[in-house]
């Protein structure tokens, strides 16, 4: 279920950045069709369901909707990530260019490749897997190697 219940609690980088690799997975393994449901209530807590904000950073033109999400809903949804998606942290001062090679604590070492401002990602083509993943601008443990 995304979005994931830990990365809600803790609205911490490091637990959206999992949640994000576990949505790509997820898409990506999909052979024919791919759907998701979304489904109204409350989470375990009285938390209260929203779509994940990783629906949001879909382009429309990419997927077939079937059925109507309130707009209200999307709207209160979006609202949410935002009031919940601030960082204590400073952002980075200085985001990394096109070209560099950067080291990931999971997928190990890569190229940025493509850098999407919209959705403020990195595309990182890693050197251990077949092809490239977002990886989010704000996520603090991406570290820039030394060109050699």
């Amino acid at each position: 279920m995304l979005p994931n219940v830990r990365a809600l609690r803790e609205r911490k980088e490091r637990a959206l950045e999992e949640e994000r690799r576990l949505a790509y997975v997820a898409v990506t393994r999909a052979e024919r069709e791919l759907y998701l449901t979304e489904s109204e209530g409350f989470q375990n807590g009285g938390q209260k369901k929203y779509p994940s904000r990783f629906i949001f950073e879909v382009e429309d033109d990419l997927y077939e909707r079937i059925g109507e999400l309130d707009e209200a809903l999307i709207e209160e949804a979006k609202e949410y990530i935002r009031a919940t998606h601030h960082s204590k942290e400073k952002a980075p001062a200085v985001f990394f260019e096109k070209g560099a090679r950067v080291k990931h604590p999971v997928f190990g070492e890569g190229e940025i490749v493509d850098i999407d401002e919209k959705k403020n990602t990195y595309r990182v083509f890693f050197d251990n897997l077949k092809a490239p993943r977002p990886i989010s601008r704000n996520f603090k443990k991406l570290e820039k190697l030394e060109e050699s």
